[in-house]
Parts: structure tokens; sequence; C-alpha cells
């Protein structure tokens, strides 16, 4: 098989990349700072103008009852005791002010410098 050689502006370099849609991939860009140090995460969509990539996936709910869990959620990470609707029952709660939400990188395809993937 040879080499080919793919250049930003070219759309065989997007066909290329659309190639690794699901996988877990690198890209480093043309930019300085924290962002050159490169973008991991699951690449998700590649147009002929940018690619996006999940570099977090964010969590679950706390709760999957919805507004049935009325907690108190207060700031730090850490274990108390709280009273849930109903009877006045006391049972363990987990308070935190952080949920994760996820992030996704929308990277323009001029900007890339560098696209890592897998062999496989």
């Amino acid at each position: 098989m040879q080499d080919e050689m793919y250049y930003a502006n070219d759309m065989h370099f997007v066909d290329h990349i659309r190639k690794f849609l699901g996988e877990t991939v690198t890209v480093f860009t043309t930019s300085g700072g924290e962002s050159g140090a490169g973008f991991t995460g699951v690449l998700t969509y590649a147009c002929s103008d940018y690619i996006k990539i999940v570099t977090a996936i964010g969590s679950a709910p706390e709760c999957g009852l919805g507004s049935e869990c009325d907690f108190d959620f207060d700031c730090g990470c850490e274990s108390g005791r709280g009273r849930g609707r109903g009877r006045g029952r006391r049972f363990p709660r987990r308070r935190c002010s952080f949920f994760g939400l996820g992030s996704v990188v929308d990277i323009p395809v001029c900007r890339i410098a560098g696209f890592v993937h897998n062999t496989l």
C-alpha cells in the first residue's frame, strides 16, 4: 500500500478523517497555549469545514426519578444525611455541586496540524 499525502484544504484529507468516526483520535492544531498539546477524544463528526470530538462524557443523573429525589445539593462533594420526600425518613445522600456536562471540541479543518489515530 502506497502512502498518500493529505493536505488540510484537500477533500481527500476529510475523507481520510471520516474513516475514524467513532474512534478515539488525537488532533494537534496550529494554535498555541493549552490547545497546542492536542485534543484527544472520540471523533463524532467530520465535514469539509470542521470536525467534532467529544473529549469528556457527561455524568449520569444523580436521580433517575427527577423531582422525586428532592435533595439539597451544597458546595463540595461529601457524604451526608438528608431528608427526602415522604414521611420524614432520613437516608444517606451525596452532596456535590458539580454535575459533569461533558465537553465537545469543534476544530476547523484548516487549523489541523496533525491527526493521530490507531493503525487498526
